[in-house]
C-alpha cells in the first residue's frame, strides 16, 4: 500500500514521492524523478504549494521508519542515476565501476605476464619495456582504486572493498611485473652475451692473434685484464686449440654451473663444448662493468688463463 504525490523540492528533479509502509510499521518514501524535456510537450507543471506536503511527510518518515536516513537518501540517488524500481526498494546504491575496474585491473597485472608478450613480440631487447608496461599497468590500476575510494564515499556507491583492495594488489602487480622481467632480462641478456663469447674457442689456430687481441680488448673486464696480459690469454687460447681442436658446437649447460663460485660477483655461465678431441665443459664467469657484460675469466675443463703458466 502507498500513496504517491507530486514534489519540487530543493536540490531534487522536478517528480513524484511515493509513500509506502515498511514490514516494521513504518513509513519510507521513495522519490522518482521525471526527465525533464524542453522540446516538446512540455512536463506537467507542479505548484509550488506541494513542497510543504513534502516535507510534512519527510518528516514522517524520518521518525518512523527504522532504515537509516542515509538509506533513503540513497533510494533518491539511486533514482537521479537512473536505477529500477527493484533497485530502489532494496536500498542499494549502484556500483563504482571505477572501483570495479581497478580491482579486475589489480587481478590482471598481479600475474607477472606482460614482458613474455613482450618477449615474444620483439625479442629479448623488449622484456625491459614489457615489464615497465606491467608496472605501469599495476600503478594504474592502485590509482584507479584511489579514485574508486573517493567516489564511494558516503556510500554514495557501492564497492568501497573492491577499490580499497585494488591499491595492495595493483601495488604488489607493479613490483613483480619489473622485477620479474628485470630478472629475465638480465639471466637471457647473459646467456645470449655466453653464447657470442664463447665462439672464441672456435677460432682456427692460424687466426688465433688477431682474433685473442680483439676478444681480450672487447670482451674481457678490466679485473681480467688486471690480472692477464694480452700474450698471456693468447698463449693459452692456443695451448687450448692445439690440445683440444677447434671447438666444434656447444650448448648451454645449467648444471655445469653447479660448483663454480664467480670472482667478485661474476655470474658463471656453463656449457658443454664438443671439440675435435672430444667433449669438455666450458664456464664463462660474466660480470657487469657498468651497463657492459664483461668476461671475468673463462676455463675449459677446469683451465683458466688467470692460472695459466707458460
Amino acid at each position: 500500500m502507498g500513496v504517491t504525490l507530486p514534489v519540487r523540492a530543493p536540490g531534487l528533479a522536478t517528480g513524484e514521492m511515493f509513500l509506502s509502509t515498511c514490514p516494521s510499521g513504518g513509513f519510507r518514501v521513495i522519490i522518482r524523478p521525471f526527465e525533464v524535456s524542453r522540446q516538446g510537450n512540455a512536463p506537467i507543471p507542479w505548484h509550488a504549494k506541494t513542497y510543504p506536503i513534502w516535507v510534512v511527510f519527510r518528516a514522517i518518515a524520518w521518525f518512523n521508519d527504522p532504515m537509516p536516513e542515509e538509506t533513503t537518501e540513497l533510494n533518491a540517488i539511486a533514482t537521479l542515476n537512473g536505477s529500477d524500481d527493484a533497485l530502489l526498494e532494496s536500498g542499494l546504491p549502484p556500483r563504482s565501476t571505477v572501483a570495479l575496474l581497478g580491482f579486475i585491473l589489480a587481478l590482471v597485472f598481479l600475474v607477472p605476464w606482460v614482458w613474455w608478450l613482450f618477449l615474444n613480440c620483439g625479442g629479448t631487447d623488449y622484456i625491459e619495456k614489457g615489464g615497465q608496461a606491467g608496472m605501469a599497468g599495476g600503478v594504474l590500476a592502485a590509482l584507479l582504486g584511489i579514485i574508486g575510494i573517493f567516489r564511494t564515499k558516503r556510500r554514495i556507491r557501492r564497492g568501497r572493498g573492491l577499490a580499497i583492495a585494488a591499491i595492495p594488489i595493483g601495488v604488489v602487480g607493479a613490483f613483480f611485473q619489473i622485477t620479474v622481467a628485470l630478472g629475465v632480462d638480465f639471466v637471457l641478456g647473459n646467456i645470449d652475451f655466453g653464447n657470442d663469447a664463447v665462439t672464441i674457442l672456435k677460432t682456427p689456430q692460424a687466426e688465433i692473434t688477431e682474433r685473442a687481441q680483439e676478444w681480450y680488448s672487447q670482451r674481457t673486464s678490466k679485473s681480467f685484464q688486471t690480472e692477464v696480459s694480452v700474450e698471456k690469454f693468447e698463449s693459452w687460447l692456443s695451448s687450448i686449440i692445439e690440445e683440444r681442436g677447434q671447438m666444434q658446437s656447444f650448448k648451454i649447460n645449467p648444471r655445469g654451473a653447479v660448483g663454480i663460485k664467480g670472482t667478485r660477483g661474476a655470474v658463471p655461465i656453463a656449457f658443454q663444448g664438443k671439440f675435435v678431441s672430444g667433449s669438455t665443459s666450458v664456464v664463462l664467469l660474466i660480470t657487469m662493468d657498468g651497463t657492459d657484460r664483461k668476461v671475468n675469466d673463462i676455463l675449459v675443463g677446469g683451465a683458466s688463463p688467470r692460472n695459466y703458466a707458460k
